[in-house]
């Protein structure tokens, strides 16, 4: 069946490219982490195994937003692409939101579960409250992302998704990272939640300009229907 083998591997590959760039990125962050020494070492490794629940928590809805998008997308129906699109842009606010906030706020008694060094747990803590309290935007990235995705468009929230999270990334680190003043865990941790705000703007505009696209071309076919049937 090679048309369907075409849909599944233009869709799975731009997506599993993706997930090994950003892998890449992030080896790179962690390097740069890794000169701060053990205990923020440690506590970074904390924190990042608590994000996965704030994570996994909005990822559901990126999941459910490729599958009802592609139903919809089958039946021709653009309103209700937009509508899923919406409620899911909601439900990941609120998700991040109220979970990222509560893995803050009981941050430092779970946090204790993987250490009891104080030390170690107060540099758990700054990560959580830089990438937790913000995580509805890597929600609201993914959501854009997913609706692109079920569209079956999967090149461009690639792209995209590379250049404003896995470079970008890369570029914070050996550009503002590097002057003096920036060289600071902080500005490392500051620069997920730029990134996810860049990208899902610029997914965004894709996604507008896709949908318009869609649609004229939708109207145009309508308007030769009708054209030769008279």
């Amino acid at each position: 069946h090679r048309a369907q083998l075409y849909m599944i591997m233009r869709t799975g590959i731009p997506a599993g490219i993706q997930g090994m760039v950003f892998s890449l990125s992030n080896v790179v962050i962690l390097s740069s982490i890794n000169l701060f020494g053990a205990i923020v070492v440690a506590g970074n490794a904390a924190a990042m195994n608590i994000e996965y629940i704030v994570y996994f928590a909005m990822n559901a809805f990126y999941q459910a937003t490729i599958s009802f998008t592609g139903q919809n997308m089958g039946a021709g129906n653009f309103r209700r692409i937009i509508r899923v699109q919406l409620t899911a842009l909601a439900c990941v606010i609120v998700t991040g939101a109220s979970v990222g906030g509560a893995v803050v706020f009981f941050g430092n008694e779970i946090a204790g579960l993987y250490s009891t060094d104080p030390d170690v747990i107060s540099s758990a803590m700054m990560r959580l409250k830089y990438l937790c309290l913000p995580y509805f935007l890597c929600g609201m990235m993914e959501i854009i992302s997913g609706t692109l995705r079920g569209m079956g468009h999967s090149i461009i929230p690639t792209v995209t998704s590379l250049l404003g999270a896995c470079a970008f990334r890369i570029l914070w680190i050996f550009t503002v990272f590097q002057i003096p003043a920036f060289h600071k865990l902080e500005t490392i941790y500051a620069v997920y939640s730029i990134s996810w705000t860049i990208t899902f703007l610029a997914l965004y505009v894709c996604f507008i300009i896709t949908m318009k696209k869609m649609v004229y071309s939708r109207i145009e076919r309508a308007s030769r229907r009708v054209g030769s049937s008279l």
